[in-house]
């Protein structure tokens, strides 16, 4: 513990733990600041190396493959650090890790009340997609049963089985159960960015549109979709769908990330 006593002794005096910084939090530090927490980090690793064994490592990273790729990049910080630290107790099957993370290396875990499960929902990476083009796919009784089963969100050609090469018009349906206490007020789609352009219905319903489709197509791709979700359409408790009808000419049609639903907490 001596080692990085200077780095506790820090974090002591200004009530928070400045490891956990992101972005320009981070780059704002004095370097000398920056240099006791590289440190910390380094020391943590070292540990649950020497706890857990030289195997763990490799076997936690492995594991996080596809939280990396689908869901980190959507998180707040503070989910991030706490999903991290999660993951890290369940690889090393060992709960009191989280209590070294809290209270022997001062982590603050305590979760941001904007990321509880009533009010944050990530829909599924799996959506099924169809070439075809029908308003009737928007309805949420419409059997997709039959359509073609997405690998995983990115461009079309990649992850969909018969539709490399392809441009044109292509509908993605995510079916997806809403827990029965998820608020809906200030709710909001956010879908990232989306190749080229889209329009965008949860249970049948038109909630947001971006960009403009064939004849006089405009692209939209560069554009971060947030679409605003009236009170009373999502159904806590329920099965729901968000369709999306998406036109791709460039390169690939692509829906990026996992859509998510953000029911805001008013100031």
């Amino acid at each position: 513990m001596k080692a990085i006593t200077p780095a506790l002794e820090l974090i002591k005096a200004s009530g928070k733990n400045p490891i956990q910084s992101e972005g320009p939090a981070w780059d704002a530090l004095p370097g000398n600041d920056r240099e006791l927490m590289i440190h910390l980090g380094w020391f943590i690793c070292d540990e649950i190396y020497r706890t857990y064994g030289e195997g763990f490592w490799p076997k936690f990273w492995a594991a996080q493959w596809d939280l990396y790729a689908d869901v980190y990049p959507i998180l707040s910080d503070r989910a991030k650090q706490i999903l991290f630290v999660d993951e890290l107790v369940r690889i090393s099957g060992d709960p009191k890790l989280r209590e070294r993370f809290e209270k022997e290396w001062l982590f603050d875990l305590t979760p941001d009340p904007q990321d509880a499960p009533d009010r944050f929902l990530i829909l599924p990476r799996d959506p099924r997609i169809t070439t075809e083009d029908n308003l009737e796919f928007a309805k949420l009784d419409c059997d997709d049963r039959c359509w073609a089963a997405s690998s995983g969100l990115g461009p079309w050609q990649e992850k969909v089985v018969g539709m490399k090469g392809y441009n044109g018009v292509a509908w993605y349906r995510f079916t997806f159960d809403v827990p029965k206490d998820f608020k809906d007020e200030n709710l909001e789609l956010v879908l990232g960015r989306i190749n080229n352009c889209d329009e965008c219905y949860l249970n049948g319903t038109k909630i947001g549109a971006s960009g403009k489709f064939p004849p006089d197509w405009e692209d939209a791709s560069r554009v971060d979709r947030v679409y605003k979700v009236p009170k009373g359409l999502l159904k806590p408790g329920q099965q729901n769908v968000l369709a999306v009808r998406v036109f791709g000419n460039i390169g690939s049609g692509a829906i990026y990330e996992r859509p998510r639903l953000i029911s805001r907490i008013s100031d």
